[in-house]
């Protein structure tokens, strides 16, 4: 396998925050089972995660993308990818 693409994969991960994204699925998904009753359905679930994978990831790319100023100033986030 080339290696630019496993460098795209690495830097996407990096952009979307994935372990915070972890926690709002598991957020969500406690949620949504407390709303819903015993276990919701299949497709219901997988539209959640995938509604809440694309909300959250991108939030966090435009964070990165908006904050990148304000982190080239600050020492302990000065090497966040840009």
């Amino acid at each position: 396998m080339d290696a630019a693409p496993m460098g795209k994969v690495k830097a996407l991960l990096i952009l979307i925050k994935h372990r915070i994204l972890v926690t709002i699925l598991f957020t969500g998904f406690t949620g949504m089972i407390m709303t819903v009753g015993p276990w919701p359905a299949f497709s219901t679930s997988m539209l959640c995660f995938v509604i809440l994978i694309l909300g959250a990831g991108g939030a966090a790319m435009a964070n990165n993308v908006l904050d990148q100023e304000i982190d080239s100033q600050m020492p302990r986030t000065q090497k966040r990818l840009k």
